[in-house]
């Protein structure tokens, strides 16, 4: 069963970010991902889930999280026909991209910055989701909802680290 207290999955994504920044810098994953890869692609979803929040919240939006959530799937096409905001897509979705091809791309463009520069942005962007995921659980009435579809984005985290044989729990 899903534990709905936001405290627990925003401590969760604390704990998960500080496991991801002191993984060692020759782990390599089974997509042949290294350390600064998956911190530039964890960096960037990062930056969506903000960019989400911020445009909702700054709306004064009470979300409809079960049709919010699912947005992220759609093509923008099939989304703007189901009535959804086009700026309540991912990038993926508005660049008409399936998710690999958009991660492909993002990793490709973050390959100008060094470990130690991704680590500082990969920190600095969590930091400021975190301080989103605590007011948008201020904001937010059904506490299951939110922690299934947005609290729980550490699960997302936890799925990469699994592919590579680190547990987290």
């Amino acid at each position: 069963m899903l534990n709905t207290d936001p405290i627990y999955h925003i401590t969760k994504t604390e704990e998960i970010t500080e496991l991801i920044l002191n993984l060692s810098d020759t782990i390599v994953f089974p997509n042949s991902w290294r350390l600064k890869d998956l911190l530039i692609h964890l960096h960037v979803v990062d930056l969506e889930w903000i960019d989400q929040i911020k445009h909702l919240l700054d709306k004064k939006i009470r979300i409809n999280l079960a049709g919010w959530a699912i947005t992220e799937f759609y093509k923008l096409p099939e989304a703007e026909q189901k009535g959804f905001d086009k700026k309540c897509l991912f990038s993926w979705a508005k660049m008409n991209l399936n998710y690999n091809e958009w991660t492909d791309q993002i990793i490709e463009k973050y390959q100008k910055y060094n470990l130690d520069e991704m680590k500082k942005k990969f920190r600095q962007g969590r930091n400021e989701l975190l301080a989103h995921f605590n007011r948008i659980s201020n904001a937010i009435d059904d506490h299951e909802k939110l922690s299934e579809n947005i609290l729980s984005l550490w699960y997302h985290d936890k799925g990469h680290l699994q592919k590579g044989n680190i547990e987290f729990e």
